[in-house]
């Protein structure tokens, strides 16, 4: 509820005050004062919610606190390789290309992210009860909802890719006001990232569930690593179409160490969505 109305509050009063002729530095302002207000609300919620006498005495137990503290590294590291990849691409493109070619990447990555939405609402919609059936170690139940998982954001990637090759160049020039011109080619490679990403998207909900930060994000760390540099290799041999290989590289190769890390796990079979009533049971 607080995160929606966050959003709201952010989108809205942000499109009222840009109309109004705000400039960027008023816009940051605004995200910054709704973000420590809505932080406010979860504070105040929380204790209202909580009964904080119940946990003024505690029993410090070491295994415990250094499994948590384990654990809890690990899922550091999912907000580390995201900003190395982000932002070190970027960088990339910054002192190679300049600063043309970041407004440019960044706008489309953006435009193009718009896509993933459609993975996030299947996740929230299944992944709580894909977790219970993992921890409960029902593994026919796991291997049924993950295949829902997997063939529902199959389609939406591959329903976007379509909408992105026949609209989404009319689309970008709406919404670029036609002052960013794409080519062509790098218009394809960063489409054909929406269907690899959708694809370790999917094997990355097994690691979760698992409660196995390391495994998916050790890995992104290195494939991170890894598409920064192909990146600077790309740019510098082949420019723009050089920095949309790099991102490109990103999504292919986590979908293939995600993939070859969970061939044990889940099989992917469409019949089973279909076999007795599977796709409506849940």
């Amino acid at each position: 509820l607080f995160m929606a109305l966050s959003t709201f509050i952010k989108v809205g009063l942000g499109i009222f005050f840009l109309y109004l002729g705000a400039k960027a530095l008023h816009y940051a302002v605004l995200i910054f004062a709704v973000t420590v207000f809505i932080n406010i609300l979860y504070i105040i919620y929380s204790i209202k919610k909580l009964n904080f006498l119940e946990y003024s005495k505690s029993i410090y137990i070491k295994d415990e606190a250094l499994y948590l503290f384990r654990k809890g590294l690990g899922y550091f590291l999912g907000p580390l390789w995201q900003a190395i990849y982000f932002q070190g691409t970027i960088f990339v493109i910054r002192i190679v290309l300049g600063s043309n070619s970041v407004v440019l990447f960044n706008t489309l990555r953006t435009f193009i992210s718009t896509s993933s939405q459609g993975f996030w609402f299947v996740f929230t919609s299944i992944f709580p009860e894909f977790q219970r059936a993992v921890g409960e170690k029902n593994s026919k139940k796991a291997d049924e909802l993950f295949n829902l998982i997997y063939w529902f954001n199959l389609f939406i990637a591959v329903l976007a890719t379509l909408l992105f090759i026949f609209f989404g160049p009319m689309f970008y020039d709406w919404w670029t006001h036609q002052k960013i011109e794409v080519s062509m080619i790098i218009w394809i490679l960063m489409i054909a990232k929406i269907i690899f990403n959708a694809l370790w998207f999917n094997y990355s909900v097994v690691f979760q569930a698992k409660n196995m930060p390391y495994v998916l994000n050790v890995s992104g760390l290195f494939v991170a690593l890894i598409s920064v540099f192909v990146t600077w290799v790309c740019v510098n041999t082949m420019g723009d179409i050089g920095a949309a290989l790099g991102m490109l590289c990103f999504d292919l190769m986590m979908y293939l160490i995600l993939k070859l890390k969970n061939k044990e796990d889940f099989q992917v079979s469409i019949r089973k969505l279909f076999k007795e009533g599977k796709l409506f049971k849940y």
